[in-house]
């Protein structure tokens, strides 16, 4: 995978808590409308709002670490925690009140995928994102 080279970047470490949720989603798009417009920050800012909301859930603390990363034509968003478990797609039944997330970060995102760390003990979620201009094509 090629590495992106930021042009512009942006790091907090975070325990998430569900009444924090909003405010991260707004944070993420804040950031993201200053680098691509308000369209994809706000897509940017749904899937932020997802992989957060599953630390939250997934994990003991709901510490991690949000990056986000700009260069000229993406923006990269990665969600790091201390759990080494892999999260995968499921395809959940029709009552089920979750496990729609990681669907629908790789219906938005342009690229996504897991990142386990090299001594098994967390892990890197991350989707990335192309960068259109507001009115362009």
């Amino acid at each position: 995978m090629e590495t992106l080279v930021p042009l512009a970047g942006f790091r907090r470490e975070v325990t998430v808590r569900p009444e924090d949720l909003a405010a991260l989603r707004r944070l993420v798009a804040g950031v993201v409308s200053r680098w691509c417009g308000a369209e994809l920050a706000r897509e940017v800012a749904l899937c932020a709002h997802e992989l957060l909301a599953n630390v939250e859930r997934h994990t003991e603390a709901g510490d991690c670490v949000l990056t986000l990363g700009c260069d000229a034509d993406t923006v990269r968003l990665v969600v790091a925690d201390g759990e080494g478990v892999r999260p995968c797609l499921v395809t959940p039944g029709d009552t089920a009140e979750g496990g729609r997330g990681l669907l629908m970060v790789a219906g938005i995102a342009a690229r996504w995928g897991v990142d386990l760390d090299a001594d098994g003990r967390g892990k890197s979620v991350w989707a990335e994102f192309d960068c259109r201009q507001e009115g362009g094509s």
